[in-house]
C-alpha cells in the first residue's frame, strides 16, 4: 500500500460535498483536486496540504508537521505534509483539509487561473 486507505477515506467524507472535487493518482498516492487545483492529497508519509506560504513557518511550528520536499530539492513553497497521528480525529483532519480547500479556492479564483491550468 503505497498511501493510508483509512485516511484517503475520511478526507473523501470531508471533501465529498465540492461538486467540482475529482481525484487523481499523483505522486504515489491520491490528490483532491477542486477547480483542477489540488487541495490536498493522501501520500505515504501523510496528507499533504496546500497552504499560504506566508503561514508555512507557522505550521510547520508544531508537532506532526514536515515541509514537502520533492526528491534533492528544496521544501516546496505553500506546501506542508502532516503525519497521519497528528490528526486522529476528524474534528482535527477537518481543520487542515479547510486550509487546503480554501487555498485551492483562492488559486482558481485568481485572474488567468484557467490559462496556467491549460498550460499544464
Amino acid at each position: 500500500m503505497a498511501y493510508d486507505e483509512s485516511l484517503l477515506r475520511r478526507v473523501q467524507r470531508l471533501t465529498a460535498h465540492h461538486e467540482d472535487r475529482v481525484e487523481k493518482r499523483m505522486f504515489s498516492g491520491v490528490a483532491v483536486m477542486l477547480g483542477d487545483v489540488m487541495a490536498v492529497a493522501v501520500l505515504r508519509d501523510g496528507l499533504l496540504v496546500r497552504v499560504e506560504p506566508d503561514q508555512l513557518d507557522e505550521l510547520l511550528g508544531g508537532s506532526g508537521t514536515q515541509p514537502f520536499v520533492m526528491g534533492r530539492q528544496e521544501p516546496a513553497k505553500g506546501w506542508v505534509v502532516v503525519v497521519p497521528e497528528a490528526v486522529p480525529d476528524d474534528d482535527e483532519l477537518a481543520r487542515w483539509v479547510d486550509l487546503g480547500v480554501a487555498r485551492a479556492r483562492l488559486l482558481a479564483a485568481l485572474p488567468g487561473a484557467g490559462a496556467r491550468r491549460s498550460r499544464r
